[in-house]
């Protein structure tokens, strides 16, 4: 069978290696060692993205990375891949001595499969395409501890998914879970909505939504997050000169029965507000650009809100729209009627489900794949 073109270009490369060429100096430390390898042109934020979290989770963890790497670089010491010569293969193997090697990418590597197997060197291969290769490559590619591939293939054995791609986005941030409990109970029997990131220019339109959505529910509750905290003592005692409800959260102001808005300007609680909100809306997407990430409320089911500028989401948020995962108004006179439409709860619902679907897709398969560089690892006794 003729050799495809990468792989002549990798054997040529091989002859032509200089044989005095300095090493890398490998990473300190004598924690395990993965390396991970990503193909370019091949998409990197998934992979990236377990391998950041490997590295939070295990102790001493050293990283390589090669290739489409750039996502790594902040983790990883980069180094150059082998070419396809058992030479080369030999002497980067011998150097470096990985515990685990991730492959990401539909790239055949014959050679260094072959000498890393016989090394008894666990292999991981995500966003595989085995229909790209002969059986021989395949046979190899059976023979990886995990193979996250592109789709079934039945000439594939072994533990073998074919999944979504990897969550090209990390989890959502967490939140205290002692206030959480304490908010939940204290506004169990009232609706809730969030202004996230509020910039000062937006705040008159979002506290006319709120009074307008207000006349539909009497007990709704705006949380009114606010871009820059530093302006929530004033813009309290202005709120209350006007005859409005409002608490401030630095303060520790009590939430009554009659509270219409409370301003949450402790910075690093927007965990914790959307997930007492039923809908949210992205601060700024009525001027200067959305300032919240879509995909956090979307994640925690609350349903996501925002205006025609879109800021750094517009590709996320223009999905989030054509499959109705997202609620948009064109102005801001319209704000009031979308906060008033969502207090039906089976719509909130509705559309709530769909955001996540697609927040969330993607997570299974990168837990998958984590699950097995932690066995990997395990397996060599280093974990």
């Amino acid at each position: 069978m003729a050799l495809s073109f990468s792989l002549l270009r990798d054997r040529l490369a091989a002859r032509r290696a200089s044989d005095g060429a300095a090493d890398p100096v490998p990473p300190e430390g004598d924690g395990p060692l993965v390396w991970a390898h990503f193909c370019p042109g091949s998409a990197t934020d998934g992979t990236a993205l377990v391998l950041h979290e490997l590295a939070a989770r295990t102790r001493d963890l050293r990283l390589i990375a090669s290739g489409s790497a750039e996502a790594l670089a902040d983790i990883a010491v980069t180094v150059d891949c082998p070419p396809e010569g058992r030479g080369a293969v030999r002497r980067f193997l011998n150097l470096w001595r990985p515990d685990v090697i991730v492959f990401s990418g539909p790239d055949p590597h014959p050679v260094l499969w072959a000498a890393a197997q016989a090394r008894g060197t666990p292999m991981i291969a995500v966003e595989a395409d085995p229909a790209r290769h002969p059986i021989s490559m395949v046979r190899l590619l059976s023979q990886f501890d995990f193979v996250h591939a592109r789709a079934p293939d039945p000439r594939l054995s072994g533990p073998i998914h074919a999944l979504v791609p990897l969550a090209a986005t990390p989890p959502p941030p967490t939140a205290n879970e002692s206030d959480l409990d304490e908010m939940s109970a204290l506004l169990a029997s009232r609706p809730v909505w969030l202004s996230a990131a509020t910039p000062e220019d937006e705040i008159d339109r979002v506290v006319d939504a709120h009074d307008h959505a207000s006349k539909l529910s009497h007990r709704l509750l705006l949380i009114l997050d606010l871009a820059d905290p530093a302006r929530g003592e004033m813009l309290c005692a202005r709120l209350r000169r006007a005859g409005i409800g409002a608490v401030l959260r630095s303060r520790g102001d009590d939430i009554e029965a009659d509270t219409q808005i409370l301003i949450a300007d402790d910075p690093g609680e927007l965990a914790l507000w959307v997930r007492l909100a039923s809908s949210t809306y992205l601060g700024g997407s009525l001027g200067q650009g959305a300032l919240c990430d879509p995909l956090i409320p979307a994640a925690l089911g609350s349903v996501v809100i925002h205006g025609p500028f879109l800021g750094p989401w517009g590709d996320v948020l223009t999905t989030l729209d054509q499959t109705n995962g997202a609620c948009a108004v064109l102005h801001g006179g319209a704000l009031g009627a979308a906060i008033e439409t969502l207090l039906a709860p089976d719509r909130a619902a509705e559309i709530a489900h769909e955001a996540w679907d697609i927040a969330t897709r993607g997570a299974e398969a990168s837990n998958l794949t984590l699950g097995a560089l932690d066995r990997a690892l395990a397996s060599r006794d280093i974990s």
